[in-house]
């Protein structure tokens, strides 16, 4: 994976990181914040239980 990052393999606006073994790989955009305050708000709104609700999942890869 570390060659991968190295050679530039990521897609345009997102950051991979390894840490601790696993690889971390977040979007990186003010659309994506407002998008996801957006979503929030009207979660909220809407009465839904924030349980459930997910924001960021991790994907774990064997």
């Amino acid at each position: 994976m570390s060659e991968l990052i190295e050679r530039g393999g990521v897609p345009e606006g997102y950051k991979v990181e390894v840490f601790d073994g696993r690889v971390i790989m977040t979007p990186q955009s003010p659309e994506r914040h407002w998008t996801v305050r957006d979503v929030e708000g009207a979660v909220t709104a809407a009465g839904i239980a924030r349980e459930r609700v997910f924001g960021d999942v991790l994907v774990t890869f064997r």
